[in-house]
């Protein structure tokens, strides 16, 4: 039992990974997944729509570009909203804006609805990555926190490969608007799930210093019944960091390292999606039956499940 003054992150460090967390894990995972399938789905569509709606590759251009246009706001403006509202109010926000916008984008008729509605979803997919990302890694003890954010982070390739994969049984029996129905209504069942299955982030309540409660009763259940208690005091030992904080990356030294992390991932994110966006299309245009080209594409996804990750010492 504690007495007195209680670091949060230590106690979670310092104990054993418990049920509640291995629950907190899994429900991250199952959301980013449903971001993967999301985030990936309009290329699965792309080659159905341009048969139906009588349209050229080229024209499908500003789609794929608005909905990453769209996810790279939304993961811009997901850190500050969450240090107002708290990380899971932002998680969830972003998950039922990115499983409606997708219930409405099978309703589009044209190119200019559909790149609107597109771009819409960006905002909930960007949203939901790295707020979820960030949510599990408070939760997850240092010493196998990279082994669980890893495991965690298959959960995009998986929900990416999973989608190329249904994509070609639905497609010729329902129509590429099944895919977008089914990418809007699981992410709501599971927004539903994770209203009870998700804690909120412990820094943001610590910090923000209401309802001892809500403090106490994730940290019992990780560190065991009557280790705190609502007389202790408790405290993060990470600065309370005032502003926009994106501002931080670029001060003390941090700048130049920044510019050069950001130009790796974006080029890197910029090669996977282009390939990801285009393959099943042009795959499509040399030759190769729909199904075909949708597995290859899903697979190109598939292959990031082999590829090791960083792990714990």
């Amino acid at each position: 039992m504690s007495n007195g003054n209680v670091n949060v992150s230590k106690l979670i460090d310092d104990s054993p990974f418990t049920l509640f967390q291995t629950v907190t894990i899994i429900v991250g995972f199952l959301l980013l997944a449903l971001d993967g399938y999301d985030a990936q789905i309009i290329s699965f569509v792309a080659p159905a729509i341009e048969k139906v709606w009588h349209t050229s590759p080229a024209s499908l251009a500003p789609i794929f570009s608005s909905s990453l246009v769209g996810l790279a706001i939304g993961a811009l403006i997901s850190g500050p909203v969450a240090d107002r509202i708290g990380r899971k109010s932002t998680v969830l926000i972003s998950v039922f804006v990115f499983g409606v916008l997708s219930l409405l984008t099978a309703t589009a008729t044209n190119l200019t609805g559909l790149l609107i509605l597109r771009f819409l979803t960006g905002f909930g997919l960007g949203g939901c990555m790295g707020t979820v990302t960030a949510l599990m890694a408070e939760y997850a003890p240092q010493r196998i926190r990279k082994t669980v954010l890893s495991i965690m982070w298959t959960g995009f390739p998986v929900g990416a490969t999973v989608g190329g994969i249904i994509s070609t049984q639905i497609i010729p029996d329902l129509g590429w608007e099944s895919v977008f129905y089914l990418g809007g209504i699981a992410p709501i069942v599971v927004g539903l799930i994770a209203i009870f299955g998700l804690p909120e982030s412990i820094r943001f309540i610590v910090v923000r210093g209401r309802n001892k409660a809500r403090i106490v009763l994730p940290l019992n259940r990780i560190a065991g019944a009557g280790t705190v208690t609502a007389q202790d005091e408790f405290y993060v030992p990470e600065p309370n960091l005032k502003g926009f904080p994106v501002k931080y990356l670029f001060t003390e030294g941090r700048a130049r390292n920044t510019i050069l992390v950001w130009i790796v991932f974006f080029m890197t994110l910029l090669l996977i999606y282009f390939l990801t966006n285009w393959m099943p299309t042009l795959l499509k245009g040399v030759g190769f039956p729909m199904s075909k080209a949708l597995i290859a594409a899903s697979m190109l996804q598939g292959a990031a499940l082999s590829v090791p990750s960083c792990s714990d010492p």
